[in-house]
């Protein structure tokens, strides 16, 4: 969550769920699945639009892999 071309209502609380993985080296332990906000924090709802969310998983041997989407806040 956020997914991709979603859409939620202005002010709704949406909390943040994603992970990472790596199939090679792993993911770091320290700093290597960040996103917009944290895991489990709420998303951006406050205002109408369109926003983006960006999730970056860092590997062992520092390879960098963001994936963002887009979604959408409408008025209640």
């Amino acid at each position: 969550v956020p997914a991709a071309s979603a859409t939620y209502q202005q002010g709704a609380a949406v909390a943040a769920a994603y992970t990472c993985t790596d199939g090679g080296s792993g993911v770091a332990s320290t700093g290597g699945c960040t996103g917009t906000v944290a895991n489990g924090a709420a998303i951006d709802t406050s205002t109408v639009g369109t926003k983006t969310f960006t999730v970056t998983a860092t590997d062992a041997v520092g390879n960098i892999a963001p994936t963002t989407v887009t979604y959408t806040v409408v008025s209640p």
